[in-house]
């Protein structure tokens, strides 16, 4: 009987990139950029410590190499504060090419660590 399936599934999965990992946030930092084409979803875990820290984080995203980067829009400003915490960003599509994530400081001082996990559906 031949077999049914010909072509054989694919999911491709990225664990754990930093793309910050414990910078400090005594100062605004941005990260380097990631590249997010053949990927379909992923999550960015946020977490912070340090003498009250207070700014922001913006996840931004382009298409192509020559695009613009453009903050995403979550709903609400995604703040960092308090001596400690943490945040889960879901991003339930990727229809851009590039990431990059910019912290942008506003008082005290920390560092702060954002993991990466990226995952493609597979054929």
């Amino acid at each position: 009987m031949p077999y049914k399936g010909d072509v054989l599934s694919r999911k491709n999965v990225i664990y754990g990139y930093l793309a910050f990992d414990a910078v400090s946030i005594g100062a605004s930092q941005t990260s380097s950029e990631i590249e997010v084409g053949g990927e379909d979803y992923g999550s960015i875990y946020l977490f912070w410590t340090g003498s009250s820290p207070v700014g922001t984080l913006e996840v931004q995203a382009k298409n192509g190499a020559n695009g613009t980067y453009r903050a995403l829009d979550f709903g609400s400003t995604i703040s960092i504060s308090g001596a400690s915490g943490n945040h889960d960003l879901i991003l339930n599509e990727l229809p851009f090419t590039h990431l990059k994530l910019v912290y942008t400081r506003s008082s005290g001082t920390g560092s702060l660590t954002a993991n990466v996990t990226l995952k493609s559906k597979g054929a």
